[in-house]
């Protein structure tokens, strides 16, 4: 059967069905309207306050069409039209000058830079909104971790001093590659030990998570002795990493990713307990394993590191700064995996300065 003339030409059904028929929600209804209430131009179910008046959207769309484009209409019947629900679309010249007998103003009605602008602070301030939002929630004190943070103290103090004991200790430089890796592998299984629940892992799980991600904890290491004056890392008295100390041995991205690392934590003015969470987190990637020790590890040094950025927030607040650490974490942990990659085509040379740079 064909669709009747009048339901495809009324404008009053676009807010009902889409162009393709999917059933659409009904319209916003503002708090000052009543329900019920009707359309002043065309007497159909109005939707708000339009240019002035009270009306349903078709006779919105049609006013707001009618201005932009400055159309002019003419009646066949001397503007003697009856406007409603059912004859709204028989005369546009009645019906225009229906809007305007109900107090419609063509003066408000955008044209489409002023529609670009509107549409454009909208989203700016929907955006504000949002990030307002998240903002707010993270200020706001997570009791439940900050509790658990407080009961983990002890843990942080014992992963303190490993950290301290096993990887900031004085030990023998290197000039072999091949000899400071393991010695360095060796110390980075110390640390390891000291982690909340990997103690539920064998000696053998141990040793070969500290392989894979033993670079990432000296990385970090070396990151956090950069000094923004001078923009270089000195991890060691009579020793500068600049970005030309590494040019000839990896590629300029990831020296400069780095170098960006270094200056973020030099902003965040870390303290020693701050650094041996940090590190330990390069140690504790759980991969997709959701439920195992390694994940169960993460969670609590991510609790340890949100008791210490509280404790540290008295001037900046929690919401500023705690993202931060989040960003750091993940951003150095791919970083540190892809600069371990560069370094298995190190010539003679960058294999005795990584050589030195482990055994620091």
């Amino acid at each position: 059967s064909t669709m009747p003339t009048s339901f495809i030409n009324d404008e009053s059904k676009d807010f009902i069905t889409s162009p393709k028929g999917r059933a659409r929600t009904a319209p916003y209804m503002p708090s000052y309207m009543q329900d019920g209430q009707l359309c002043a131009v065309c007497g159909d179910l109005a939707t708000g306050l339009h240019y002035s008046a009270i009306t349903c959207e078709g006779c919105k769309g049609f006013f707001r069409r009618t201005a932009q484009r400055r159309l002019v209409y003419e009646c066949k019947d001397e503007e003697r039209c009856v406007i409603n629900k059912d004859t709204r679309n028989f005369c546009q010249r009645c019906r225009l000058l229906k809007c305007y007998s109900v107090g419609m103003s063509a003066e408000l009605v955008l044209n489409e830079r002023e529609r670009v602008c509107k549409r454009q602070l909208i989203m700016e301030n929907r955006k504000c909104r949002t990030i307002q939002s998240v903002c707010s929630s993270l200020a706001e004190p997570f009791p439940h971790m900050l509790e658990a943070a407080h009961a983990l103290l002890p843990t942080t103090t014992a992963i303190t001093r490993s950290y301290l004991s096993c990887i900031e200790g004085d030990h023998p430089p290197q000039e072999d590659l091949e000899l400071a890796v393991p010695a360095y592998i060796k110390r980075v299984v110390q640390f390891a030990r000291s982690l909340p629940g990997l103690e539920q892992l064998d000696e053998a799980h141990i040793d070969q998570l500290c392989k894979e991600k033993f670079f990432g904890v000296q990385l970090f290491r070396l990151a956090v002795t950069y000094n923004a004056d001078d923009k270089c890392m000195r991890p060691a008295e009579g020793v500068e990493i600049t970005p030309s100390t590494l040019a000839a041995h990896l590629p300029a991205d990831l020296i400069s990713a780095l170098f960006m690392h270094a200056q973020t934590i030099a902003e965040l003015e870390l303290n020693d307990q701050s650094v041996a969470i940090l590190a330990a987190l390069m140690l504790a990637m759980p991969g997709n394993e959701i439920d195992s020790p390694l994940a169960q590890c993460e969670t609590s040094l991510f609790v340890q590191m949100y008791g210490l950025v509280d404790k540290e927030s008295d001037v900046i607040p929690v919401a500023y700064r705690w993202p931060r650490y989040i960003a750091l974490v993940h951003q150095f942990r791919r970083d540190s995996d892809r600069i371990l990659t560069a370094t298995s085509e190190l010539s003679n040379e960058g294999s005795r300065l990584f050589a030195q740079l482990l055994s620091i």
